[in-house]
């Protein structure tokens, strides 16, 4: 079976169950597509995903998958004990990748609008300055300004967020150094 015809299927599965298909994009079993392991998550959804007619409506179940699992993925930490495993963190440090990626609009426009629950959520998973969820939510909300200000949101409105991570980054600040270039780019 050729990798066209592999990738095909899994757009196919999209259209049926895009959480699962995300979930599959995440997990071991989207070697089975044929694509090399070293390949990310995130690189293989370009390659697949990236020129969809939107006709199709492809994209739009890929957005909803996405933001089904950011969900899930949130209800799911909110009720476990605070030690979480590290593949589950790994896992969705690999879904904010995709996300950051394909920025896919119902979700990232999902993390705008509730950025009072999704930065809480994200502000328990900064283990180090490898593995920071936090900075990883503020990249795609960098990244999404312009998609939150196309669908009615203030462009401005995330200001006093950047400049406060760009003042508490590096030094005894609470942001590791490596927040300063996402709130950077935020401004």
């Amino acid at each position: 079976m050729s990798m066209d015809t592999k990738a095909a299927e899994w757009k196919a599965h999209i259209l049926v169950d895009g959480k699962a298909a995300v979930q599959d994009l995440l997990g071991a079993r989207f070697a089975a597509l044929g694509y090399q392991a070293a390949v990310e998550p995130h690189e293989v959804a370009e390659r697949v995903l990236g020129n969809q007619d939107p006709e199709t409506g492809i994209f739009d179940a890929f957005d909803e998958g996405c933001l089904s699992l950011a969900i899930d993925y949130r209800d799911q930490f909110v009720r476990e004990t605070r030690s979480k495993s590290a593949s589950g963190l790994l896992s969705l440090d690999m879904f904010l990748r995709v996300v950051r990626r394909m920025l896919p609009p119902k979700t990232v426009l999902d993390f705008h609008r509730g950025f009072d629950s999704w930065n809480g959520f994200f502000e328990n998973f900064v283990l180090d300055s490898g593995l920071d969820l936090r900075r990883e939510y503020y990249r795609v909300l960098s990244l999404s300004q312009d998609i939150a200000a196309d669908h009615g949101l203030d462009a401005r409105r995330l200001v006093p967020l950047w400049l406060s991570v760009c003042a508490g980054s590096g030094g005894t600040g609470p942001y590791h150094i490596s927040n300063l270039r996402v709130a950077l780019d935020g401004l």
